[in-house]
């Protein structure tokens, strides 16, 4: 026996049901847009820093082992191109590496000579400056390593400093 009060009782609870559905639903993959967006960030973050160190390490190893980067006080002619070699190698030694003196100078009795260098994959600029003040010597050196696209938001990018030597 039907009243005539009783109709669309049904409807009513079947719409209330799909609505917090609906909403859980969006509320779900919201968070899980907003996790992925943070997860994708975090690893283009990572590979940045972890280029930017093989930067560092690169520089260390060529200058250390091989001398590649010569000290101000060794350098006489800082334009002669002949104490820089053209490339060197790096990652595996699968990367040719070009080299260039980007200029020396001395300011407050600090005399300082700076080389970059730039491996094109994985993206990474890298300057060494070797510096000597009196007897104290020590090398700075700066790796920007970046992940992603090279232009646009996609693009991260991350700073690797390393000094070593006996500084003032």
């Amino acid at each position: 026996m039907y009243r005539a009060n009783e109709h669309g009782f049904v409807v009513l609870i079947a719409t209330l049901v799909a609505g917090i559905v609906l909403v859980l639903t969006v509320g779900i993959l919201s968070l899980s847009t907003r996790e992925f967006k943070l997860s994708s960030l975090t690893k283009r973050s990572s590979v940045a820093y972890y280029n930017a160190r093989s930067g560092v390490e690169c520089a260390i190893y060529h200058d250390i082992k091989n001398g590649t980067f010569k000290d101000p006080a060794i350098t006489e002619d800082p334009d002669d191109n002949n104490f820089i070699p053209s490339s060197i190698s790096c990652l595996e030694g699968s990367h040719l590496v070009s080299k260039t003196l980007d200029g020396c100078s001395e300011t407050a009795g600090v005399r300082s000579c700076t080389y970059v260098f730039s491996i094109n994959n994985p993206p990474i600029d890298v300057s060494i400056t070797k510096n000597i003040s009196g007897s104290y010597r020590w090398t700075t050196i700066e790796s920007r390593g970046k992940s992603g696209l090279l232009f646009g938001f996609n693009r991260t990018e991350r700073i690797a400093n390393f000094i070593y030597g006996t500084p003032p």
